[in-house]
């Protein structure tokens, strides 16, 4: 039996507890409200939280670059080298978040 149904049935039997009708009312607006409501919700906070993980992947990336030339210029030798690839290394990883 659908709602139209129903209350149609209500009005003019009065068959339809008034209980029953008050229910299908509310699970009617949960489905068609308030339930697509929530999930754009939670949409929105998982995109904001992937845009916000990416700036800080992305920022930490350009400090260690930015670190690795200050060490290129106050390091020489073997050891300045290998922190350089390293720090380069690791400045790549930020990019893929």
């Amino acid at each position: 039996m659908g709602m139209m149904e129903m209350i149609e049935d209500f009005l003019t039997d009065g068959t339809v507890e008034i209980w029953a009708l008050q229910r299908k009312l509310e699970k009617s607006m949960i489905r068609n409200f308030w339930a697509p409501a929530k999930k754009k919700s939670q949409e929105n906070i998982k995109i904001d939280f992937h845009q916000k993980v990416r700036e800080l992947g992305e920022e930490t990336q350009r400090e260690l670059m930015s670190i690795s030339e200050q060490l290129d210029d106050s390091m020489k030798g073997k050891w300045s080298t290998k922190v350089q690839e390293t720090v380069i290394n690791k400045a790549k990883g930020y990019a893929q978040l």
